[in-house]
């Protein structure tokens, strides 16, 4: 089985995803050990897992007498897609030792470089879309990945939302026009009579 859901890079559910593959592919955890491992303080995450649940990419156990808690962790069919399988390698047969040992050859190992995660005012921003995604699936019942728009359409929609960001804008510099004048106007500086009283 072959996953297709690929969320937001650095979003909540990708850095949840993430940490999994390559700390835990097999482990459970609760909300609060995922916010502690990740750094995200004690904000309630659970929305944004609803999807990769959904999707198959997480499964989540219910609180059990024995367990309160609620447990997530990757399924098996995330486990076999995500995770790296161990490779088998390839060995010579042993020469006879009439021959003198030669030294072995250093190998160099490939450095991993850990994936990009966002931190301070692109973590929220991050975030912001993520609650934005959560909203647009409960009104549209799709993300935008899978909307069946076409190209005409997609545009309609960006235009019709630059023309709103303009009326904010033009709003919002109306307010602050009121607040200048309600201070009184700017006393403009005379730069030639600054420098007569210069030393």
């Amino acid at each position: 089985m072959t996953l297709k859901y690929k969320p937001y890079a650095g979003s909540i559910a990708d850095q949840v995803i993430q940490h999994f593959v390559k700390y835990s592919p097999n482990g459970m955890k609760t909300v609060g050990e995922i916010c502690q491992a990740l750094c995200l303080g004690k904000q309630n995450i659970s929305p944004y897992l609803l999807t990769p649940v959904i999707r198959g990419v997480l499964v989540r156990k219910s609180p059990t007498p024995q367990n309160p808690l609620t447990l997530y962790g990757l399924s098996d069919a995330a486990r076999e897609q995500y995770c790296p399988k161990p490779r088998t390698v390839w060995q010579p047969i042993a020469k006879p030792d009439t021959e003198p040992k030669a030294k072995p050859k250093s190998v160099t190992k490939p450095v991993t470089t850990a994936e990009p995660v966002a931190t301070g005012t692109e973590a929220r921003v991050c975030s912001d879309i993520a609650m934005r995604q959560q909203l647009g699936l409960k009104k549209y019942g799709t993300t935008i990945e899978n909307n069946p728009l076409t190209l005409r359409e997609w545009l309609q929609h960006a235009y019709e939302e630059c023309l709103d960001q303009a009326n904010y804008l033009k709003r919002a510099i109306e307010e602050l026009d009121k607040g200048t004048k309600a201070k009184g106007p700017r006393a403009k500086i005379n730069c030639t009579t600054i420098e007569k009283e210069k030393p």
